[in-house]
């Protein structure tokens, strides 16, 4: 997965804690239990183009962040063979691992349900109603401030794939990976291109 850090300059060091890709309708995690980075070689590919485009365009800011770097890292995921079939909650038990657009059937609509319920008290009922015919990835890309409240409600759930609109570049939906911050699962993070700047985790 790769996360998107702003920066002053080249930092010596940058804290993993303090990175996360930002994107449209995310709500900050004051707690720093979760992190977000985009998930599969297209989406972080589609990352690193808009930290390469953003830091061109900010490059000569005289206050304030003028480079964003790519910080690119694995996150172990237990039983990791078995997230290739469609989640169901025996599976999600055994692996910690939610792809929103690779759910069983009947446990998509479960999850769907939930999510139109949050929708409903906080949106208002005819905002759930009319997205009743819309595919759940859908939705967590119109409300993707629900993913932390699932995994919230669902302490099995380590990992949860859903797409996103990055904030530097909103017409673009990339899949992102939200995570629940564990040092001992996050492998080898590190800068992408600038080996000597630390990554302190």
């Amino acid at each position: 997965m790769s996360l998107l850090v702003m920066t002053r300059d080249m930092p010596d060091s940058v804290k993993l804690k303090d990175s996360s890709l930002d994107y449209e309708g995310r709500e900050q995690d004051t707690s720093g239990r979760l992190i977000t980075g985009a998930y599969g070689s297209t989406s972080r590919q589609l990352a690193l183009v808009a930290a390469s485009a953003w830091t061109h365009k900010h490059q000569g800011a005289k206050a304030g962040p003028n480079r964003m770097l790519v910080l690119d890292m694995n996150y172990r995921v237990d039983n990791f063979k078995l997230t290739r079939e469609q989640g169901r909650p025996d599976l999600i038990a055994m692996t910690g691992w939610m792809h929103m657009d690779r759910l069983q059937v009947d446990y998509r609509d479960e999850i769907k349900h939930d999510w139109l319920r949050w929708i409903a008290k906080d949106k208002g009922k005819q905002t759930a109603i009319v997205l009743e015919d819309v595919k759940l990835a859908d939705i967590a890309l119109r409300y993707p401030q629900y993913v932390a409240k699932m995994m919230k409600d669902h302490s099995e759930i380590m990992v949860v794939v859903h797409p996103v609109r990055l904030t530097v570049k909103p017409d673009e939906v990339l899949w992102a990976a939200t995570v629940r911050y564990e040092p001992e699962r996050m492998d080898t993070p590190h800068i992408r291109f600038m080996p000597d700047i630390q990554v302190i985790v």
